[in-house]
């Protein structure tokens, strides 16, 4: 949901990922890929952070 919310943290979102969105804030896999769902690991902690910083989340 942050994706949604904060839309500036998917500048930098790799090729790859950005492949697999669907919609605004939802990302569809079919196989396991190690690389990218370390990305997924970055990019939710990114969003936790900005949630909380902006109050949404505590």
């Amino acid at each position: 949901m942050p994706v949604y919310m904060f839309p500036a943290l998917r500048v930098g979102l790799s090729k790859k990922l950005l492949a697999r969105m669907q919609g605004k804030s939802c990302f569809k896999f079919k196989q396991l890929d190690e690389p990218i769902f370390i990305e997924l690991a970055q990019l939710t902690a990114d969003g936790f952070a900005a949630s909380r910083k902006s109050g949404v989340a505590h």
